[in-house]
């Protein structure tokens, strides 16, 4: 479950291809492909730059009219799919 104190990273085992903002995963291991829009590119790069929870919602708060609540809802839901396809993996909490 994502937590303010995780921290994340890009597997090891995922080639990113990015297009006009938006990007393709492909899982080496189990071949399964995974898309994200502009959006959750945004969260993605965001988690894997170290950016806080707090950080993340104050920026996409800024770049898009979305109530607080839902958008941490959906941050949430977020990476919690993108550990369970292995997209991103938690390190050590800081």
């Amino acid at each position: 479950m994502y937590t303010i104190n995780n921290k994340y990273f890009e597997s090891p085992d995922v080639i990113l291809a990015e297009m006009d903002g938006e990007g393709v995963f492909l899982n080496i291991k189990t071949e399964k492909y995974y898309s994200l829009n502009k959006t959750g590119m945004d969260i993605f790069k965001l988690l894997i730059n170290d950016s806080d929870k707090n950080e993340i919602v104050f920026q996409l708060l800024e770049k898009y009219n979305v109530d607080e609540k839902i958008l941490q809802e959906d941050i949430v839901r977020l990476v919690n799919e993108l550990v369970d396809a292995n997209i991103i993996i938690e390190g050590p909490s800081s």
